[in-house]
């Protein structure tokens, strides 16, 4: 961690990254060099629940709370990287049919980045959080012969989020979500059960991948079917929320 007070009293320039999600938010402080000053997770609630007001209020305190936590101010940042969860455009504007963590109607079209770089008055660059996921995981895998390499990510978690990175780059496309593998319709043939009602997910569509491979999809699609077929199963005695939990677990123990 660096002594605070000693990247701005050298006159050298930070970057600050923000990592928004649907209970809290992440902050890392990055030098000139590229070098990370923060080596702990550095959280505060990100109350993106509670509407964009109170969620913008909160990304600026986590910005000031990881730049308190290195001694160093806000004029010594250059630029400020969020992502967030998605679908949400290139420029970090909320898909106006809603999200998985972006509940809140006033979220609908929303322009998060704009609204944090207004408050903050410094640059913000936005990606979405499954966008930088994949493209720290193609740096991470090829290292310096990143740029002479392509890879496609799935991101699982609250939502399914994806990212194609083609040379080194993440590939945006024109509306900013070439990279939501969530949000592809899939073919349900052999997947569900006679009679099984069609899975729906927050975006508004049914029948998509997250709708099936995602813990909200398991919370709100498969746990309530499966759990009347099989009442006696030891999810059944679990809170929803506990259950989805459990059967995630399950999952990483190769069952």
């Amino acid at each position: 961690m660096a002594v605070p007070g000693e990247t701005s009293a050298q006159g050298e320039w930070v970057t600050v990254g923000i990592d928004n999600g649907g209970t809290s938010n992440n902050g890392t402080v990055l030098d000139s060099r590229g070098n990370f000053l923060v080596d702990t997770l550095v959280e505060l609630p990100s109350l993106v629940r509670e509407g964009p007001d109170k969620a913008i209020g909160a990304l600026v305190d986590s910005v000031d709370k990881v730049l308190a936590l290195t001694g160093v101010s806000r004029g010594a940042v250059r630029a400020v990287g969020l992502d967030t969860p998605g679908p949400a455009s290139a420029v970090g504007v909320l898909a106006s049919t809603g999200a998985t963590n972006f509940g809140h109607p006033a979220w609908g079209g929303f322009d998060i980045r704009g609204a944090l770089e207004e408050r903050l008055s410094i640059p913000v660059i936005y990606n979405n959080d499954a966008n930088a996921a994949a493209l720290y995981a193609h740096y991470v895998r090829y290292g310096d012969a990143a740029a002479r390499h392509s890879s496609v990510s799935a991101i699982v978690g609250t939502g399914l989020g994806g990212g194609v990175v083609v040379g080194g780059q993440v590939v945006s496309g024109a509306a900013g979500m070439a990279g939501e593998l969530g949000h592809f319709p899939i073919r349900m043939d052999g997947v569900l059960e006679e009679g099984q009602p069609v899975p729906s997910c927050n975006c508004g569509l049914s029948g998509d991948a997250e709708s099936l491979a995602s813990l909200t999809g398991i919370r709100r699609n498969l746990l309530p079917y499966w759990l009347t077929r099989f009442p006696g199963h030891d999810l059944a005695i679990l809170p929803l929320h506990a259950a989805t939990n459990t059967v995630l677990c399950y999952a990483e123990k190769g069952d």
